[in-house]
């Protein structure tokens, strides 16, 4: 992957790709900074500790800096997890905001997924001296799996848009995809 990037973004100036763990990036280059740091692909979801990837987004940052990444939703694992009768979960869930995903009978790429209310995201946003500025539920109602349904993708996908930043339904999403700004 990081080859097709450089390919892809050949003509940029001043960027660096690492093949690195978030939580030792320091290691890799100790004296960065960053004006845009990007976390998709739920990254802050699957990190070891969460906490000490912040603290590294923090260290790499400066005010001003823009942080754009994804995380899985809260009410979206909770809702597979009811759906698959898995009720003894539920308070794994609570306790420790983690869930399965995959299922371990079928495939051995099942994972464990840190999944974050929106008000859990602004939480540490906020605690490590970033500011929320947008956030956006991405699949808030699928998913969509039905093959009749396909005949109204585009009728979806305008529900899915004009629903995707209402702060009453967007923690229902799979996704919540966030832009935040360091402000120290």
């Amino acid at each position: 992957m990081l080859e097709i990037a450089k390919e892809k973004n050949r003509t940029l100036e001043n960027v660096e790709y690492l093949h690195t763990s978030l939580e030792s990036l320091t290691q890799s280059i100790p004296a960065i900074t960053a004006d845009t740091i990007i976390v998709l692909g739920d990254v802050l979801s699957y990190v070891d500790d969460v906490t000490k990837a912040m603290d590294i987004l923090s260290q790499i940052s400066k005010s001003g800096t823009v942080l754009i990444g994804s995380v899985d939703g809260y009410y979206r694992g909770l809702k597979e997890i009811i759906f698959a009768g898995a009720f003894d979960a539920i308070k794994t869930l609570e306790r420790f905001r983690k869930i399965q995903v995959g299922n371990p009978d079928l495939t051995e790429e099942s994972l464990i997924s840190r999944v974050f209310k929106p008000s859990d995201l602004t939480e540490l946003l906020e605690s490590k001296g970033f500011v929320l500025e947008k956030i956006a539920g991405i699949e808030v109602f699928g998913p969509y799996e039905d093959r009749h349904l396909s005949r109204y993708m585009n009728e979806i996908l305008d529900v899915e848009l004009k629903y995707s930043r209402d702060p009453n339904i967007l923690g229902m999403a799979e996704h919540l995809f966030f832009f935040a700004r360091r402000r120290w």
